[in-house]
């Protein structure tokens, strides 16, 4: 598909800039873990604004930033050659449940529990598969049309659009469902089409 060439080169663009800003950190004695335990934090200050104060501005800044670490911490493992079981164990449980404390403050900003109930599982189902996958041998990397910080940039827009147009807000989120129920199907022919090969 074309579009998922031109998202995996953006991507590619995205990994280049991560990279420097991994490579400050690394200077500075950061270790992955850290990176890690920050993106948790930061989840959990987005979701708290939301829910204790309202704020979907300081929600959005603090989705940005839980999604720079997350994409900083892998990256640091990789260039400092840190990866290890137990990191890639603890940042994949980060991950989810930093996902679920960034979706489920829909519900407080006007959002159908049904919708964001399916959002979540979605957005888990995906993750799960590409997990799955990896622990059969298939390399993941780039299949299915929106990944995580994919995810989050519709989250984030979804929250910014609710403030001054619900109906646009509302219509960006049925995208994003759509999107990831296709992200999902594409992943399981993937993985489907691999095993069956091999």
């Amino acid at each position: 598909m074309v579009l998922n060439v031109l998202l995996n080169r953006l991507r590619d663009k995205f990994s280049v800039i991560v990279d420097k800003i991994a490579y400050f950190f690394i200077k500075t004695g950061f270790k992955p873990l850290y990176l890690t335990v920050l993106s948790l934090l930061t989840a959990l200050l987005a979701f708290l604004s939301i829910v204790l104060y309202k704020s979907i501005l300081f929600f959005i800044f603090f989705t940005l930033i839980s999604g720079l670490f997350d994409s900083i911490d892998g990256a640091v493992a990789r260039l400092t050659n840190k990866t290890s079981k137990l990191g890639a164990f603890l940042d994949s449980t980060s991950d989810r449940l930093s996902d679920i404390l960034i979706i489920y403050p829909l519900l407080y900003i006007g959002f159908n529990y049904s919708e964001v109930v399916l959002l979540i599982t979605v957005s888990l189902l995906i993750s799960y598969v590409r997990a799955r996958c990896e622990s059969l041998g298939l390399k993941m990397e780039g299949i299915g049309l929106i990944e995580r910080a994919e995810r989050l940039l519709f989250i984030i827009i979804v929250f910014a659009t609710s403030i001054f147009n619900k109906i646009l807000s509302i219509s960006i989120l049925y995208l994003l469902i759509a999107l990831s129920i296709l992200t999902l199907v594409q992943r399981i022919v993937f993985a489907i089409r691999k095993l069956e090969s091999s």
